[in-house]
């Protein structure tokens, strides 16, 4: 899977872009695991779900268009498929030297068939042009292959914020309707390989995957 250094989308709708880049040696603190390797820069600082970025950007890698309308195209043709006003711009940076620019233009119902400056109900898109600014040529491809032409920055942050790592844990007190609980954590061999940690609530052995799932 290649790796993300960064990502930006930029839209007519968005009163700041959204910038997604690698976060920094250090940034989090020694002692912090997240979801994800990216954090959100812009509009806000924000740690991200792994699962939205799946779709989101990892998915625009095997992007696959529907048609390929023009080639060795001109300004006009990038006027006539509304271009001069894109619907929404991502470029990306990965593996630390590959930069890929992708422009959408207007958006039209398959059925209903495109006409420049026709105005179509947003719910009604099923299809946008859109060009590889490398690459000249025009595409068509499917509004459901990509959601960076919708997306705003609350639909992929993530909704846990800080998680401690396992292996900086001994034990976890719990006290419920004035009982307390010790929940306690033993590594095995290998203390940096938290797959191998044990776990026991009051002395009693539980699952380790349940306590995990307690944990997050």
């Amino acid at each position: 899977i290649p790796r993300i250094n960064s990502a930006t989308i930029s839209r007519p709708d968005l009163a700041y872009d959204i910038v997604i880049e690698e976060a920094k040696d250090g940034e989090l603190g020694e002692n912090v695991s997240q979801q994800s390797y990216l954090v959100m820069r812009q509009p806000q600082f924000a740690l991200l779900d792994e699962s939205k970025l799946q779709t989101l950007i990892f998915g625009n890698f095997g992007l696959s268009a529907v048609d390929v309308v023009k080639a060795n195209i001109t300004a006009e043709d990038r006027t006539e498929y509304g271009f001069d006003n894109p619907t929404a711009v991502y470029e990306m940076t990965y593996d630390n030297n590959t930069t890929v620019k992708l422009t959408l233009g207007a958006g039209f119902n398959s059925e209903e068939g495109y006409e420049k400056g026709k105005k179509v109900d947003a719910s009604k898109i099923d299809r946008y042009f859109l060009i590889r600014e490398d690459v000249d040529q025009i595409y068509i491809i499917s509004a459901d292959s990509i959601e960076w032409q919708s997306a705003q920055p609350k639909d992929m942050i993530s909704s846990i914020l800080v998680l401690p790592n396992i292996i900086d844990l001994s034990s976890i007190d719990v006290t419920v309707k004035g009982e307390s609980h010790s929940l306690v954590f033993t590594p095995g061999e290998d203390e940096d390989d938290s797959s191998d940690y044990t776990a026991a609530l009051d002395g009693n052995a539980v699952d380790m995957e349940q306590s995990r799932t307690y944990l997050q």
